[in-house]
C-alpha cells in the first residue's frame, strides 16, 4: 500500500518472500531497487503520471528474486478516495505472469514473421505490444512509443471519431470490434485503408486486454473504385442507347436493365413473372427454352421476340446475348441487348 503521494509504506509477506528485502529496504520508493535497469524510467515515468492524476495504475515489469533471476509480474493499482473523492492512499497487486510472457515471446517471434499487423493491448487500448509491421509502417521503433498521440497523427481527421467510438465501445463492453479506417504511412506519407479486428483477451475470467490483427485493403479499394467507375460509366453508357440493355448473374437471374426497358414496357423485368407480362404469348415458349439452352451450354443468346409496350402494343426485336467468363472460362453473367426490328418486319 502507498500514501496519496505513492510512497509505499506497507507490503505483505508474499513480497518480502520473493524479493529477499526487509520493510526498511522497500519504504517510499526503495522498490526501484528490484526492478529491472532497462525498464525502471519507463514505470517511474508511468507510475507517477497515476500518482499525480488518480488514474488506475497498471503495467507489467520484470522484478528481481532473492535469488538474483528476474520474473515479469502484472502491476495494477487503484486509489481508495474519501467522501470528496480526494485520494487517501492506494491499494496494488504484483501478480507473476512469467510463463504468460514466455508464451508470448514465442508468440511474437511468429507475428514479427506475419505479413500483417499484428498486437495487443491493455485494458484501456494502451499498446504493450505490435509486431514489426505495425512499428515499420507507423515509423516507431518500439511498441511504446505508439501512444494515444501517435495514433492521432497516424489517422485522418474524419476516420478518428470513428476508431475512438469503436475502441471506447470495445472496453466498456469487454467485446471484438472491427472496423475499417485510413492510416498514414510514414514512408510515403500518403494515407491507405486497412481492415482491422481485435477482440478480448481474458486470464482467469478477468479481462485483461485485447488483441488484434490489420490487413492493408489498399488494393481492394483501389480495385472497388475502378470497378465501381467502370459500372457507372456502363450504366452511363446504356442509359445513352436506344436498345434495351439487361445484364443477369450466370444461372439467368437479373442484374440490371436500362432505362429503356421501363421507358418502353413501364415495368422492369425482374423475374418470371413480368417476363410473361410483357412478351407475347406465342413467342413465350420460344425465347425461354432458347434461353435455358444457352445457359446450360453457354451458346450465344439469339432470338427474336415481340415485347409489349405500355401502350399496350407489341413491336417486334431481337435479342442477343452473350456470356461474360472469368479467367478460368467460367461463365460469371450475361449481357445483352433487345434491339426494335418492328420496321424490318
Amino acid at each position: 500500500m502507498a500514501d496519496e503521494t505513492g510512497s509505499l509504506y506497507w507490503y505483505n509477506q508474499r513480497w518480502y518472500d520473493y524479493t529477499g528485502t526487509t520493510l526498511e529496504d522497500m519504504q517510499g520508493w526503495g522498490w526501484k531497487k528490484v526492478h529491472h535497469p532497462d525498464h525502471i524510467d519507463r514505470v517511474v515515468k508511468r507510475i507517477q503520471h497515476s500518482w499525480d492524476t488518480g488514474e488506475l495504475w497498471e503495467d507489467t515489469f520484470p522484478l528481481r528474486g532473492q535469488d538474483g533471476l528476474y520474473r515479469w509480474f502484472l502491476s495494477r493499482a487503484i486509489p481508495i478516495r474519501d467522501d470528496n473523492e480526494k485520494v487517501l492512499c492506494w491499494f496494488g497487486t504484483n501478480t507473476d505472469i512469467t510463463d504468460q510472457k514466455v508464451a508470448e515471446e514465442k508468440f511474437r517471434t511468429l507475428a514479427d514473421q506475419a505479413p500483417m499487423w499484428v498486437w495487443m493491448t491493455d485494458t484501456f487500448i494502451n499498446v504493450q505490444y505490435a509486431n514489426s509491421e505495425v512499428l515499420k509502417y507507423i515509423g516507431i521503433s518500439h511498441y511504446s512509443e505508439f501512444t494515444g498521440h501517435v495514433w492521432q497523427k497516424s489517422v485522418p481527421a474524419e476516420d478518428l471519431p470513428l476508431v475512438l467510438d469503436h475502441f471506447k465501445n470495445a472496453v466498456e463492453n469487454q467485446t471484438y470490434f472491427e472496423f475499417e479506417a485510413q492510416v498514414k504511412n510514414a514512408q510515403t506519407g500518403n494515407y491507405e485503408w486497412f481492415y482491422m479486428k481485435g477482440i478480448p483477451r481474458f486470464e482467469d475470467n478477468t479481462f485483461i486486454g485485447f488483441i488484434g490483427t490489420a490487413i492493408n485493403i489498399q488494393k481492394q479499394k483501389v480495385q472497388l473504385d475502378i470497378i465501381k467507375q467502370s459500372e457507372d460509366d456502363f450504366r452511363t453508357l446504356t442509359e445513352a442507347l436506344p436498345q434495351l440493355v439487361w445484364v443477369t448473374d450466370d444461372k439467368g437471374n437479373q442484374l440490371f436493365s436500362s432505362g429503356k426497358w421501363k421507358d418502353y414496357t413501364g415495368i422492369e423485368p425482374k423475374g418470371l413473372d413480368e417476363w410473361v407480362a410483357i412478351v407475347h404469348p406465342d413467342d413465350l415458349e420460344n425465347i425461354n427454352n432458347t434461353w435455358l439452352h444457352s445457359l446450360a451450354t453457354g451458346d450465344l443468346y439469339k432470338c427474336n421476340v415481340r415485347l409489349k409496350s405500355k401502350t399496350g402494343k407489341y413491336r417486334w426485336f431481337i435479342v442477343n446475348g452473350v456470356p461474360i467468363l472469368d479467367n478460368d472460362n467460367k461463365i460469371i453473367k450475361w449481357v445483352g441487348a433487345f434491339n426494335d426490328i418492328h420496321t424490318e418486319k
